[in-house]
């Protein structure tokens, strides 16, 4: 059991609240701490951290506690568990798992700016643990990073490349012009939106591309392999002779064409 989680952020100048009861909640004990995982709520717009109880306890079709921390827009530290949690679902590795893996859900919708304070914790809050528990930066993720499959998940709505930076620079704050994110910017379809609306919506737009890419990959292997097995060469349908592994390559080309455009 964690139990440590406490002292460990307290040690880095943060303010932590202990839920009572977290040394001895979870889901049975952990294998150990290979990776840090970032969420964020999606809860209510407004309110310290309306979502601590949810996942504390739980929701009606998954029991909590769902993360170890939860981090209020304030920057204060809420202590939930030391044990397993339920936070990180299907992985693309196992030390990405529940069994390995440290959850933190920061309050946020997913969709408004950060408040500087609870940015700054989050980056102080992640360093600490990753630095006590000798997890390296780059096994700091995103939760979107490590669901499978690609897309099932987006949070959390900042740029992780930059978070890790400044892990390793020991910069608490967004590496971006004052007011950049809250910035009024008319898109493609002529409404006003805050920048980083524009950037969770092309991360969105990305995923589901990866996603068409996947299945138009899968669909060309298949085709492919039809083929391969019609004739291991040239076979006259009409006349001329039509190369079938020819024609199959074509297919594959205008559908990724298609996919691109």
């Amino acid at each position: 059991m964690l139990t440590d989680l406490a002292d460990v952020l307290r040690s880095a100048g943060l303010t932590v609240v202990e839920r009572p009861g977290w040394r001895s909640r979870g889901h049975g004990p952990m294998s150990g701490v290979r990776c840090v995982v970032l969420h964020h709520t999606a809860g209510p717009a407004t309110g310290e951290a309306p979502s601590l109880g949810v996942v504390e306890n739980g929701r009606p079709d998954l029991a909590g506690p769902l993360a170890q921390l939860v981090l209020g827009r304030s920057g204060t530290w809420y202590v939930v568990a030391a044990g397993l949690c339920y936070h990180t679902g299907a992985t693309f590795e196992p030390w990405q798992g529940n069994t390995w893996a440290v959850g933190i859900e920061a309050e946020a919708t997913g969709r408004d700016p950060w408040p500087p304070v609870q940015y700054a914790g989050y980056v102080r809050g992640a360093r600490a643990l990753a630095d006590h528990y000798g997890v390296p930066y780059s096994r700091v993720l995103g939760h979107r990073e490590i669901a499978r499959p690609l897309g099932r998940k987006s949070d959390p709505n900042f740029d992780l490349a930059t978070f890790r930076a400044a892990l390793t620079s020991q910069e608490n704050t967004m590496t971006t012009p004052a007011g950049l994110w809250t910035a009024p910017i008319r898109n493609f379809n002529g409404d006003v939106v805050a920048a980083q609306q524009i950037l969770v919506g092309t991360e969105a737009r990305v995923a589901d591309v990866q996603r068409q890419l996947a299945a138009a990959r899968a669909e060309i292997a298949t085709l492919t392999a039809k083929v391969e097995g019609i004739s291991p060469g040239p076979v006259t349908v009409t006349n001329p002779p039509v190369d079938l592994r020819a024609l199959a390559a074509t297919v594959a080309d205008v559908l990724a064409e298609r996919l691109r455009g």
